[in-house]
């Protein structure tokens, strides 16, 4: 059961890491260029 919980607590971290990536890509996109929007 902890381990489970462990897994589950490390999927959300990597999650979070993930989205987090994503949304500095996009708004470095949209800092490079002005007139797109993403």
């Amino acid at each position: 059961m902890c381990n489970y919980q462990r897994k589950t607590e490390r999927l959300k971290h990597l999650r979070k890491l993930i989205s987090n990536k994503r949304f500095l890509y996009k708004t470095e996109r949209s800092s490079a260029e002005p007139g797109s929007i993403v």
